[in-house]
This record gives C-alpha cells, structure tokens and sequence, in this order.
C-alpha cells in the first residue's frame, strides 16, 4: 500500500510517497541547507539525489532534476538501489548507470572467477584524484572503433587484462599503464566480468 504525506523543504511543500507497506515514519525538518543535511548523495551532471537515513532501515529521497526537486519518497532501499529504479538510457546497463552516478557498479556485475566457462567483458575503473576535471568515468574496456570488447572466456578477457598491465611504455621501460594523465593517482583497475 502507498500512502503519501507532505514535507516542507526550503520553505517549499512537496508530497512524499511511501513505497515501504510501513507507517510513515517521523520525516526530518529540512531548511534551506537541506542538501547539505542529506546523509549521503549521487549526482550525474544534471541529475541528483539526497538521500536522509530515517531509521529502522528506511530512507528519505529526494531526487533532483535539472536542480529542481521532482520528487521526495520514503524507501526501505540504499542509494545504489534507488538510482537503479530511475530510468536510464537504452545504450547502458546497470553497470554504466551507476558509474554515471559515481556509485559502485560492482552491485551489479558478477566477477568472472576461474570456474566461469561462459562469455566475459572487462570492467575499467579509473583512479583519479576527486574533483578532476573531465576524468573518465568507469565502462567496459572498448576497441578503437569505441564498442565493448565481448570475450568467448575468462582466458582471453584475461590476457587483455595482462597485457594492458604489462605493455611496455617508451619510458624507462615502465609498463605503459604507469605513464598517468593528469590528476590520475594509479593505472585504470582491469576487473573481468560475466557479460549478460
């Protein structure tokens, strides 16, 4: 059952829906500084989300669009799992969407480990300082012509992963993963993944 309640914001009355089958729990009193008072948020250039921790494993959301609120719900979901409701592009997966969001896309790929026998992709986390201006965001590893590489096995995802942590660079003989770009803090993080 949802049932729904208001909440002041800034001065401003929204309606919150509960999607939890629980009573509505007490909702905090947010002032102007309300994003400021969130417990945790995600943000992908354009959209965000606050998120108020309300107890008894329920939250308070409220999701931005164009910095605008669009809507304010009480889940018994985190934050990986409330983005993931959100709609997103037919050209991405779970695994890019939250990457958009700069949240954990391991939640939703499966690492493929030595008894994995079926066809494979390789997740690439870069390593930038927080704040780096125009870093990459996390994405399957993709060929020149930019469409993810697909793998038969864990074998061959694997000697891609080898070699691009051993290719050697024009430098002193460093492997080239070494060679960092600005406001990079480490080589890209190669994990091999069960594709879908």
């Amino acid at each position: 059952m949802t049932t729904h309640t208001t909440i002041t914001i800034a001065g401003q009355t929204h309606t919150v829906t509960n999607y939890t089958n629980r009573p509505m729990p007490p909702l905090p009193t947010l002032a102007d500084d309300w994003q400021d008072q969130a417990d945790d948020s995600a943000h992908n250039g354009a959209n965000s989300c606050y998120q108020y921790r309300l107890g008894d494993g329920l939250y308070l959301y409220i999701d931005c669009i164009g910095g605008r609120i669009d809507a304010v719900s009480v889940e018994a979901q985190d934050m990986v799992d409330h983005v993931l409701d959100w709609e997103w592009p037919e050209d991405c997966d779970g695994a890019q969407w939250l990457a958009v969001w700069h949240l954990d896309p391991m939640r939703v790929l499966t690492p493929a480990d030595v008894d994995w026998h079926g066809p494979c992709r390789v997740w690439r986390s870069p390593n930038y300082h927080s704040g780096t201006s125009n870093a990459p965001m996390g994405d399957y590893a993709r060929d020149e012509a930019g469409e993810i590489l697909e793998f038969a096995g864990r074998h061959t995802a694997q000697a891609y992963v080898d070699a691009y942590y051993t290719a050697p660079s024009p430098y002193d003989g460093s492997p080239a993963c070494e060679v960092l770009g600005h406001g990079q803090v480490a080589p890209d993080t190669l994990i091999v993944v069960q594709a879908d």
